[in-house]
């Protein structure tokens, strides 16, 4: 997970077992989630950006004085640094096993160095680099310029294909996202305004094209975990939830701002949208029925700053308010048995005494009696 913001950073490991943000110490800061403790404060300044390895060895950081670090996780040691104060990142991605380290920096620049001796893998010049993505499997890393995507191989440092996108008449031709699917086989790349595209890992084919003329603004987007669904934070304060294969699309709407981050539950059951209001709103991905709406801070949440835990008994958020937040996630205990009879139940409740009970006896059998008010 990578986050990149100019409020409070989060990243949550893969593993379900640590998170990173800037906490009370004012700066970066390891926890674990169970039990819920800080493991060590960061070296250096306050990161502003922030991503763990997928095998959650590896921590990188950048901060605003141009400072990059690799950290182990384990032992908190810092395995590489780069220092660039005239090009600040502003954020960060390590491949698998946090043996490359990919860097959007300041001026629209994209650079990609090799971990274990530093070595700059691949460099794209300033003002070319719109958006990027590494590759979760084979080396890959994906740039985003205006119209055109491109999958660099880090290995030989070869182009392996360009892909110019087939952009409607009128559509801005410029990339605002970029993401692999979770098996890398598939690249989301979407667009300014308007349309959005999946790619063929392997060869930069068009497999699926959305157009949703409604749409201000892509800034952000994602494949679920599972690979079936795709979410799109939009500026025109709502969120598209996209279903390829059968070109299903919902729009989960209520927002009150531009959204600036999407983020499916482990088990692709669940999606956090917010953005610019502060609210987080959490939604069925099947049924697109909003589960849960609230007001998580009092500035901005930015960029890829709402991510559930993996074992998705939390929700960490970080603001433009300078706070992070961890949010329970309140889970029904009863039997499915259960609950399928008291949805079925009609009856109507009366007050008995000094609660509420259902009138007839099928529904009582299963009901919790409420109090009443006073």
């Amino acid at each position: 997970a990578a986050a990149q913001t100019d409020g409070i950073p989060i990243a949550v490991a893969a593993d379900g077992r640590h998170f990173a943000t800037i906490g009370r110490s004012h700066r970066g800061e390891l926890w674990q989630f169970d039990p819920l403790q800080m493991l060590r404060v960061l070296d250096g300044e306050p990161p502003r950006a922030l991503g763990f390895s997928a095998d959650a060895q590896r921590l990188a950081t950048a901060s605003a004085d141009g400072v990059i670090r690799v950290v182990d996780v384990g032992s908190g040691a810092t395995i590489w640094q780069h220092a660039a104060k005239t090009e600040p990142a502003l954020y960060v991605e390590l491949d698998h096993r946090g043996r490359r380290l990919a860097a959007a920096l300041s001026g629209s620049i994209a650079q990609v160095w090799a971990v274990h001796d530093g070595k700059s893998l691949l460099r794209v010049p300033r003002d070319e680099a719109r958006a990027q993505a590494l590759s979760p499997s084979d080396g890959g890393f994906a740039v985003g310029k205006d119209g055109v995507v491109q999958l660099w191989d880090l290995d030989s440092g070869a182009l392996r294909w360009t892909s110019p996108l087939p952009l409607a008449a009128g559509v801005p031709a410029r990339v605002s996202a970029l993401a692999f699917s979770a098996d890398g086989r598939r690249v989301l790349a979407a667009a300014q305004q308007r349309e959005a595209f999946v790619l063929d890992a392997g060869d930069g084919r068009v497999l699926h094209r959305l157009d949703e003329p409604a749409s201000i603004q892509f800034s952000v987007g994602s494949f679920s975990p599972d690979g079936q669904q795709i979410a799109l934070g939009d500026a025109a304060k709502s969120s598209l939830l996209w279903r390829p294969q059968d070109e299903r699309v919902l729009q989960l709407g209520g927002h009150t701002a531009a959204l600036r981050a999407v983020s499916f539950s482990a088990d692709s059951a669940l999606l956090a949208s917010s953005g610019f209001d502060g609210e987080i709103k959490i939604w069925d991905t099947q049924a697109g029925e909003l589960l849960e709406s609230f007001s998580a801070h009092d500035g901005g949440v930015l960029r890829g700053n709402a991510r559930f835990s993996i074992d998705g008994r939390y929700l960490l958020s970080g603001g433009s308010d300078g706070a992070a937040r961890l949010w329970a996630m309140a889970a029904e205990a009863r039997a499915d048995e259960i609950l399928t009879r008291l949805l079925r139940c009609r009856a109507p409740w009366t007050l008995k005494g000094v609660t509420l009970r259902p009138d007839t006896p099928r529904c009582a059998a299963d009901a919790t009696p409420v109090p009443a008010e006073p």
